[in-house]
């Protein structure tokens, strides 16, 4: 920030499930496995956008309020 604030995000954890049968693999059947492998990677994607616009929103808010403060300091001169 140019006022020398530094944000913060804060950690976060994602968990995704990836459901298969092992049986369906060992008999050579991977439609189970692959659609399992494309739905966990598709929530841990929705996961990564939830968190990434959330971050992304407190900088924007950030600089809303710096913006309204150098507006204010500008008005009292």
């Amino acid at each position: 920030m140019p006022s020398g604030e530094a944000l913060t995000n804060e950690p976060f954890e994602m968990k995704v499930a990836f459901r298969f049968n092992l049986s369906d693999m060992v008999s050579g059947h991977i439609d189970a496995f692959t659609a399992s492998a494309e739905a966990a990677g598709r929530e841990y994607g929705e996961q990564t956008m939830r968190q990434l616009l959330k971050y992304g929103g407190t900088i924007s808010e950030s600089r809303r309020l710096e913006q309204g403060d150098a507006a204010a300091r500008l008005a009292a001169y």
